[in-house]
């Protein structure tokens, strides 16, 4: 299956500030699976939410999504379609400014231009893969997977959570999570630094989590958002956001540790019964596994394989 371009209109109710960055405002997805007018069509499609800094180029690199047209190739082996959301200012989204700038102008960008805005969008996409089905080469009432890598991963657990929240009857087909954990505010920031080459410092992370404590207690945001980054409140409800679930971690994972991973872990199995989990021996960036991780990823999607 080739890809294409699917025109998305972002909501800037929850990020005003977007009416300055036209290209976050109004951007294109990447979609792998068959032509709108093609006759074929397929009967399942999985969101992909990138990571954070990819796709911005830096020392004028080109963005990449290697690991999630990886994704996509095996899943579409598998008649499986793929869409990439790509987070804001990443991607074709990054071209005025990048998440770098916004986070060290104020740290509340990962709430207010992350989580809040990433979960209008993707109510939105879900609902409009539901109600244009055609437009997406997919069959009526396709299933609607979820994954998220690093950051990404996080937000996927953020969006899942709250599209739940917002109508019960609704979950995804599946939930995977990559190379990510719960309470951001757990991460050393010194790994963070090492992890990104120093393009965002130890001080940088330290700034944003401080600028975050400002939302902590404010009853306006969302519980959902404190429990993912400071692990307070209510735990999440994984059985009400997806059939199955899948949780890969990278044993050398510089960024999110083994007891990190083993606590999500814990949390999904207590609250589900069963869960998918794979070690795999990679870093956070996964550019030597990606063909292998991809495999793995595509086995347990179109597994049988669903929580009791």
């Amino acid at each position: 299956m080739k890809s294409r371009d699917i025109q998305f209109e972002s909501d800037l109710s929850k990020y005003p500030i977007l009416d300055k960055f036209p290209s976050n405002k109004s951007f294109d997805l990447k979609l792998w699976g068959p032509n709108k007018n093609s006759d074929t069509r397929t009967a399942e499609i999985t969101i992909i939410i990138n990571g954070f800094m990819e796709g911005v180029s830096l020392n004028g690199s080109t963005p990449s999504r290697k690991l999630y047209e990886s994704i996509a190739s095996e899943l579409n082996k598998n008649n499986i379609s793929a869409i990439h959301y790509p987070l804001p200012f990443h991607f074709e989204r990054s071209k005025e400014s990048n998440p770098i700038d916004r986070l060290k102008l104020n740290g509340n960008f990962l709430y207010y231009g992350g989580f809040s805005l990433v979960i209008e969008d993707l109510e939105k996409l879900v609902q409009d893969i539901i109600d244009n089905h055609n437009k997406y080469g997919l069959n009526e009432n396709p299933k609607i997977h979820l994954l998220g890598y690093s950051l990404g991963g996080i937000a996927a657990v953020g969006v899942a959570s709250e599209l739940a929240r917002r109508n019960s009857d609704f979950r995804f087909s599946s939930l995977s999570i990559l190379l990510s954990a719960l309470n951001l505010n757990n991460v050393n920031p010194d790994n963070i630094s090492l992890a990104f080459r120093n393009t965002i410092t130890a001080e940088d992370w330290q700034r944003v989590m401080s600028d975050l404590e400002r939302v902590k207690n404010d009853p306006s945001v969302s519980p959902i958002f404190k429990y993912l980054i400071w692990e307070i409140g209510e735990p999440i409800q994984f059985s009400k956001l997806a059939e199955k679930v899948l949780l890969l971690h990278g044993h050398n994972d510089e960024i999110f540790s083994a007891d990190d991973a083993g606590r999500l872990q814990r949390l999904v199995l207590d609250e589900m019964n069963q869960c998918t989990f794979i070690n795999v021996p990679s870093k956070h960036a996964v550019h030597f596994d990606r063909e292998i991780i991809a495999r793995y990823i595509s086995n347990f999607i179109i597994s049988d394989f669903k929580s009791r």
